[in-house]
């Protein structure tokens, strides 16, 4: 059942369209001129309004006009004994949901409301949705700063529990201090939880700024002294142009996938570091001849807190998603030419 506002000067039609419709079980409000309807014309009093189009002092498009500039989402349909295309147009163009012309007969009535009421519920529908994904987005929100907030608050006293176990360590015996040891290393993870949860809530501030490609990965590599010549190999022309990036953040995603390539060869290697364009698209990837990774568990590994290394976090790739995304990027993982994995960075080329 629907609410139905029926506008129509001609007494006898309005009595009979009004009829046809309670007759179908819905409520309708009749009146002879949309003037009778004083505050009710508006949002949210009726479900479907249908008025003539010629009417004396309020016409069916000034009905129209004001509704619609009032941002009603109900459907109003437009009807007229005078049929011209020129007015139809314009009704459809001022937000009409349809036009119907005199005779008005009950099947044709009956079949334009059902359309019309099917639009509504849809656009309730839509409505409804776009409230709720606003709601969670609010909610998220919320959730991101409180999460800073309590992480910072759980954070100070694990780091002094930390420093007092450490000192006591110091005074006991070796078998004794391995039990402090043990403690040391779970407080230790729960400080690298907190920290990486506390580095995904936050927003990301990028600071923007040209740097060649060559050089960024130049500088995520220095963070890997250690490793044996010819494990990291390096494909990256020197006449690439320059990325327009927060060097600081894409130089972190890219010691989080390289440390992960080897890990994964358990630092035998090698791994292979390529950065090359190709129709229009700039591309970083990164393999490594490990055991590779399932095809169905490619986008599970980018899930906050899922990790497949007995002690990762799980906050890794998560993090390193959200940074490449939010330069505009994708960030993938796919089979690799060397057995492994393979993480494809990639951003369009301006």
């Amino acid at each position: 059942m629907a609410r139905i506002t029926l506008i129509e000067d001609e007494r006898l039609l309005l009595k009979t369209l009004a009829r046809f419709l309670e007759a179908e079980g819905h409520q309708v409000r009749a009146v002879s001129s949309a003037k009778d309807l004083g505050g009710d014309l508006a949002c949210g009093k009726f479900d479907l309004l249908i008025s003539d189009i010629f009417m004396p002092g309020y016409s069916g498009i000034d009905v129209l006009r004001h509704l619609v500039e009032s941002g009603c989402q109900e459907p109003i349909v437009l009807m007229t004994g005078e049929p011209n295309v020129d007015t139809a147009a314009e009704a459809v163009r001022l937000g009409a949901f349809d036009y119907i012309t005199k005779p008005v007969t009950k099947d044709k009535l009956l079949e334009l409301v059902s359309r019309a009421m099917r639009q509504h519920e849809l656009v309730r529908e839509r409505d409804e949705a776009r409230r709720r994904e606003m709601a969670l987005l609010r909610n998220l929100a919320q959730i991101g700063e409180q999460s800073s907030i309590l992480t910072h608050e759980i954070r100070a006293p694990i780091s002094g529990l930390h420093h007092a176990l450490s000192a006591v360590a110091d005074r006991l015996s070796m078998d004794q201090a391995v039990l402090i040891e043990e403690m040391i290393q779970r407080l230790e993870r729960i400080e690298d939880l907190l920290n990486g949860t506390l580095s995904f809530a936050r927003p990301l501030d990028l600071v923007l700024a040209e740097i060649p490609s060559f050089q960024l990965i130049g500088q995520a590599l220095e963070h890997f002294p250690n490793v044996d010549e010819g494990v990291i190999l390096v494909d990256a022309p020197e006449d690439l142009p320059p990325m327009h990036v927060d060097a600081g953040r894409m130089e972190e995603v890219l010691v989080n996938l390289i440390q992960n390539a080897l890990d994964a060869t358990e630092d035998a290697g090698p791994i292979r570091i390529r950065a090359g364009i190709e129709s229009d698209t700039f591309e970083i990837r990164i393999e490594d001849g490990g055991p590779g990774i399932p095809e169905d568990q490619h986008e599970v590994v980018f899930e906050l807190f899922h990790s497949g290394k007995e002690k990762g976090t799980g906050i890794g790739l998560p993090l390193c998603r959200k940074i490449v995304e939010s330069h505009g990027g994708t960030l993938s993982l796919h089979d690799g030419e060397m057995g492994g994995a393979a993480f494809h960075i990639l951003f369009q080329v301006s």
